[in-house]
């Protein structure tokens, strides 16, 4: 969300978000990573050039959410993703996979690497952390 310079309007709304909204329990603290607040363009250019660097979609097949990215975790980063993101996956985990049926038949983005869940569709903050993560690997994975 990006404010004029010296107009705090979206922090307002940031503002009644953490205090009233969060405090309720209507969303969770983690739900703040949904989004970003500045007033500088070059930031929020930043913002999205950065979410996009390896993430490219995610599709669901049946239950399994398909994460479709530019370049594959090592094991180590896909241990420490299995780690960090228990909460959000079933018990199966984050895996690897290939492009699943679905995706064959209708040539969704074959060439790209994909990750998998059974996400719990309700953690999207934390999603977003996960994808932040993936983002940050480094680009010869």
């Amino acid at each position: 969300m990006l404010d004029l310079p010296g107009d705090p309007y979206w922090e307002a709304l940031e503002r009644f978000l953490k205090g009233e909204v969060t405090r309720r329990g209507l969303v969770d603290r983690e739900d703040g990573a949904l989004y970003r607040i500045t007033d500088d363009v070059g930031v929020a250019v930043e913002e999205i050039l950065r979410f996009y660097r390896n993430y490219h979609s995610r599709r669901f097949v049946g239950s399994t959410m398909v994460i479709r990215c530019q370049f594959a975790p090592t094991n180590e980063e896909l241990a420490a993703l299995n780690e960090e993101f228990a909460d959000i996956c079933t018990s199966k985990g984050i895996w690897r996979t290939g492009p699943l049926p679905p995706e064959r038949a209708g040539r969704d983005h074959l060439e790209l690497k994909r990750l998998a869940l059974e996400f719990d569709r309700r953690s999207h903050g934390r999603l977003r952390m996960l994808i932040d993560t993936i983002n940050r690997w480094p680009v010869s994975s």
